[in-house]
């Protein structure tokens, strides 16, 4: 997965909406996959948190079921790994 140099710092990279909260209570940095959410308004808050979207024309609509769901279909390793770069 890593071509080049692996990111040095721990993430945590969770798909349920409690795991981020607590990880940044206890001051690890968190990756946030946002498709139909708002990031703005559902975190993550810290300036060294990190958020990964699609940029899809419809996100973020706020709907919990969508017949395309390409806001996450869309969102790829290569562009997890290139945020965690920097």
């Amino acid at each position: 997965f890593f071509h080049g140099t692996a990111p040095t710092e721990i993430y945590t990279l969770s798909l349920h909406d409690a795991l981020p909260i607590f990880a940044s209570a206890l001051g690890t940095r968190t990756i946030g996959l946002f498709g139909a959410a708002d990031p703005s308004r559902t975190g993550p808050f810290r300036h060294r948190d990190l958020v990964v979207s699609a940029g899809v024309a419809c996100a973020p609509c706020g709907w919990r079921s969508c017949r395309s769901m390409r806001c996450m279909d869309e969102i790829t390793a290569e562009m997890v790994f290139k945020i965690i770069s920097g």
